[in-house]
């Protein structure tokens, strides 16, 4: 079978509400460009009915071994077959209409950033949530020195090839921050594209910021 151009991952933990307003909107995105594609529900045990959902809108349901995110994206990475891989997360705070726009500017870059602290860019959340957010931006910049604004943005379109080349080992949130830490290393290019982040739709999130500070920690010793 040949492989697609674009394979979509979505990391997944009872988001069945959020998937059945989400597929349709992906499929039009996709449309909308106009390639060949395949739709990777990355499920960590979610009991709510999500791969059920999932596969009903075509997606093709991989069951986690390990829970965390890091490791729901890294899985994801492996088994995407396209050209090209867009991570988002399923809780409706990324739109699948900004594709287009990432889709765009793919060209000569390994890694398109959906950014929320760039000109045009925006974020809707609780106040602690965007003061963490922005407290995690600071430590990118200063401590890891990553040259983006968004680092720890889940919306991204990578070039497969550089990515799965990447040793990656988070296992939480983690994982964006490591990705452009190698990326970077391997002499990739990296490109930042705004785009508005909305309150989840429904359910709470799973992610927990503080809890990846170990591996910061873990980066910061790699770097020296």
């Amino acid at each position: 079978m040949e492989a697609p151009e674009l394979s979509v991952v979505l990391p997944t933990i009872d988001e069945a509400p959020n998937l059945r307003r989400l597929f349709p909107r992906i499929k039009q995105a996709l449309s909308k460009i106009g390639v060949s594609s395949e739709i990777l529900v990355i499920d960590d045990g979610s009991t709510d009915g999500t791969p059920e959902i999932a596969r009903e809108g075509g997606a093709i349901v991989i069951a986690q071994r390990e829970a965390g995110f890091g490791r729901a994206i890294r899985v994801g990475i492996n088994a995407a077959r396209g050209r090209h891989i867009m991570t988002m997360d399923a809780d409706g705070s990324h739109p699948p209409e900004a594709l287009e726009d990432l889709w765009k500017a793919r060209e000569g870059f390994d890694l398109v950033i959906g950014s929320r602290y760039i000109r045009g860019g925006s974020i809707e959340t609780s106040p602690l949530r965007h003061l963490l957010s922005r407290v995690l931006h600071l430590f990118d910049a200063a401590v890891l020195g990553l040259p983006v604004a968004d680092g720890s943005s889940g919306l991204r379109l990578y070039r497969a090839a550089s990515v799965k080349a990447l040793a990656l080992e988070s296992r939480n949130a983690a994982i964006q921050e490591e990705i452009i830490v190698k990326l970077l290393k391997n002499g990739g290019r990296l490109r930042e594209i705004p785009f508005h982040y909305a309150p989840r739709a429904a359910g709470k999130s799973k992610v927990r910021i503080l809890d990846s500070l170990a591996t910061y920690l873990r980066m910061i010793a790699s770097r020296g």
